[in-house]
């Protein structure tokens, strides 16, 4: 696999947020237990820290093989320690 990523974070803010692109050969997955194959996966995520241990995080994936697009939206809230 190879992948690129692009992460901005302002200095002083609370918010941060990641663009990035990533090539895999083949990729198993989890959810219909098969895998495939030539999978291009871009995907954008933005996380908010609410707290000095508490994140909320939300994030898209758009991942194309050889039979069909996936779309992917997760979000969650994460306790930093």
């Amino acid at each position: 696999s190879l992948g690129a990523d692009l992460t901005y974070a302002p200095e002083g803010s609370r918010w941060q947020g990641s663009l990035g692109s990533a090539y895999a050969l083949y990729k198993y997955d989890l959810l219909e237990l098969d895998e495939r194959e030539d999978v291009n996966t871009y995907y954008l995520r933005v996380w908010w820290l609410l707290g000095p241990i508490l994140r909320l995080d939300l994030g898209y994936d758009l991942e194309q093989d050889d039979f069909d697009t996936y779309h992917t939206l997760r979000g969650g809230a994460r306790w930093l320690f």
